[in-house]
């Protein structure tokens, strides 16, 4: 599967996450998966590389030269967004409340669509899937204060039922704003990552802090991991910064913004980002179910080009 450059725009205080849809089932899945590998290219002056075939890639999957299937050139975004609205969460959903219209480049066109879910001591679905771009602005306005705590990982899991009910094949998309600590969930950190690594979802965390949250790329997995080594380190992750667990192995970055214009950068970035990413996908044969397995993408031209992708995928077996 291989897109890159589609339409711009998009961002903020979120966790992100994108993936191909799989034909829906209630309960179990066949531990067959097509892995999607989201690669961004960008030249030495930082600019994006655009116009690149799959035959300019070369996808190693633990060391091991996969085919890359092809795909339709443009495919279409299924967007979430899920706001932290606790008390904890209001200065900075003064800013949130007025970037809803930042969102509809990813919308308007073929089949985008667009929800909204809040969280706090509770979950609600603010918005239903809608293709109405111009919905966001008013949904985005009337974001309320609730309770006193931050259901992020409840939130994830009701933000991926979303997007699995779309049962139609695109790209999804899903930005959780907030913190990056959750607070009082019932869903499992390990399952919620787990479930979005299956379903090829990556995520980008951007939170609401007065300094840059460490990004992804700056911790880097090493080693071979198997699925006990993997939960470990997301368990970890999961006590102070879940946001920074669901980007690091679903091939996201963690963002953060504190002003207003702050935000504003971020919601650009992502944007530009997602509209410049190369979607590779490959069907793994024989890979090991209780190991991670690691990716590496390179790509023909110059010396100088840098490579961001999910760092690798596990084989799991996908259960509601």
């Amino acid at each position: 599967m291989l897109t890159g450059r589609l339409p711009y725009g998009l961002g903020l205080c979120i966790t992100l996450v994108y993936c191909v849809a799989f034909a829906q089932q209630s309960a179990f899945r066949s531990t067959t998966q097509l892995v999607i590998v989201p690669v961004t290219v960008k030249d030495g002056a930082g600019n994006f590389v655009s116009g690149l075939a799959a035959a300019d890639f070369e996808l190693l999957d633990d060391g091991v030269a996969r085919p890359i299937q092809p795909d339709d050139p443009y495919v279409p975004i299924s967007l979430v967004v899920a706001v932290q609205t606790n008390a904890n969460a209001a200065a900075a959903l003064a800013k949130i409340r007025k970037i809803g219209p930042a969102f509809e480049p990813l919308v308007v066109g073929d089949h985008g669509e667009a929800a909204v879910v809040t969280y706090d001591d509770d979950v609600k679905v603010a918005l239903p899937f809608t293709k109405d771009a111009k919905a966001l602005k008013p949904a985005f306005l009337g974001l309320p204060v609730g309770g006193g705590n931050a259901r992020m990982v409840d939130a994830v899991e009701r933000a991926l039922q979303l997007l699995e009910e779309r049962g139609s094949v695109g790209r999804r998309v899903l930005i959780v704003i907030g913190e990056p600590r959750d607070r009082g969930s019932k869903a499992k950190l390990e399952d919620m990552v787990t479930l979005a690594q299956h379903d090829n979802v990556a995520i980008y965390p951007v939170v609401v802090s007065e300094h840059s949250a460490p990004r992804p790329e700056e911790l880097p997995i090493v080693g071979n991991l198997n699925l006990f080594a993997v939960f470990a380190e997301i368990g970890r992750l999961g006590k102070t910064n879940a946001a920074l667990a669901l980007a690091r192995y679903t091939g996201g970055r963690e963002l953060s913004f504190a002003k207003q214009r702050g935000l504003e950068q971020v919601v650009s970035e992502i944007g530009e980002e997602l509209h410049n990413q190369y979607l590779l996908g490959f069907t793994p044969t024989g890979a090991v179910k209780d190991e991670f397995h690691r990716i590496a993408v390179s790509v023909k031209g110059p010396d100088d080009l840098k490579i961001t992708t999910r760092p690798g995928y596990w084989i799991s077996e996908r259960q509601r």
